[in-house]
């Protein structure tokens, strides 16, 4: 009878832990910082990013040997296309937009691709209609020939005015549907 007991208590201790465990998950993740994340909507598609590893400090701006990570992040994500997320667009003739979470909204932002500015700094949380062929159409500085492709990266870079600070930058390529 009294190993009956015995079990009997075991089993009431983990049922209680269980609960608590159960409950106190929960709330931890609801007090734990956020992360920023953009969004880019293209017809039908809607992509989600979260930031690169070491290119988000909870809103604070991030510091010289954090950045220096941050770009070491970027680089290795350009090297290898499918550590990079993507956004499924459905033609290069078509339009996207950006949106960002109101946090990013605080010190503004910016988009790049790989010839220049896409969205200039702004403080609103959306952009667009943004025009997909300027990011899947590089050209050649020293020769000036314009090249299209089915893919093109996009950098979103949550900085101040004037550039000093950078608090985020998320990395994501276009891609055309079925490309």
């Amino acid at each position: 009878m009294s190993l009956n007991r015995g079990v009997a208590a075991l089993g009431a201790v983990a049922v209680v832990g269980a609960a608590t465990l159960g409950i106190t998950l929960p709330i931890a993740a609801h007090y734990a910082p956020s992360v920023a994340r953009v969004s880019v909507v293209a017809g039908s598609h809607w992509t989600q990013v979260a930031p690169l590893a070491n290119c988000y400090d909870g809103g604070k701006a991030l510091t010289t040997a954090t950045q220096a990570k941050c770009s070491a992040s970027i680089k290795a994500a350009l090297s290898d296309d499918k550590k990079i997320p993507t956004a499924i667009v459905p033609s290069a003739n078509g339009n996207f937009g950006i949106n960002v979470d109101q946090p990013v909204t605080k010190n503004g932002w910016v988009a790049r691709d790989g010839s220049g500015f896409v969205v200039q700094h702004t403080t609103n949380a959306y952009a667009g209609p943004l025009s997909i062929s300027q990011v899947l159409t590089t050209q050649d500085p020293t020769t000036g020939q314009t090249t299209t492709s089915n893919t093109g990266p996009l950098l979103i870079v949550e900085t101040d005015k004037d550039g000093k600070n950078i608090y985020g930058e998320w990395l994501l390529q276009l891609k055309v549907d079925g490309s």
